[in-house]
């Protein structure tokens, strides 16, 4: 079987920064945080007031945004799937000085993406699979011709 990744950015990162700064100990002068699918969860939110179709992203149980809201029905499809793999998440910024009433200030510019993957069967694997359907008939068939001839 082969595998699809999909990858996009997670929606409304900013408002969920600082809780999850502060729980998953992210230290922004470290490398790229990579998160595996045992600790990603992506969990439709029907009672959203803003869009009952929002998808949230959970890292370790604690949100981090959303999935963009032109992709939940194609990300839907996905996790609903059969031939879904999971979700990685990788988390990644840069500090940068900003101004607060002319104070300088250590500010925090955080991304996040998510990829998704889903198994599926190759053109290769769908002909050979064809073929040895194929095969199996012809097999059958000329089982059953034995038969009769032995009949006769």
């Amino acid at each position: 079987m082969a595998i699809k990744e999909d990858s996009f950015k997670v929606a409304g990162l900013y408002y969920y920064q600082e809780d999850f700064l502060k729980k998953l100990n992210f230290d922004i002068d470290n490398d790229d945080y990579e998160f595996d699918s045992s600790s990603v969860e992506l969990i439709p939110e029907p009672e959203n007031k803003y869009d009952p179709n929002a998808i949230k992203v959970l890292v370790n149980g604690i949100k981090i945004g959303y999935v963009p809201k032109e992709l939940t029905s194609f990300v839907r499809d996905i996790i609903d799937s059969p031939n879904f793999l999971g979700a990685e998440v990788t988390i990644f910024g840069e500090k940068y000085q900003g101004y607060d009433d002319d104070d300088e200030t250590d500010e925090i510019d955080l991304w996040a993406s998510i990829h998704l993957s889903t198994q599926f069967e190759s053109e290769e694997e769908k002909k050979s699979e064809k073929n040895w359907t194929i095969l199996a008939k012809i097999e059958l068939i000329l089982g059953i011709l034995n038969f009769i001839l032995s009949l006769i």
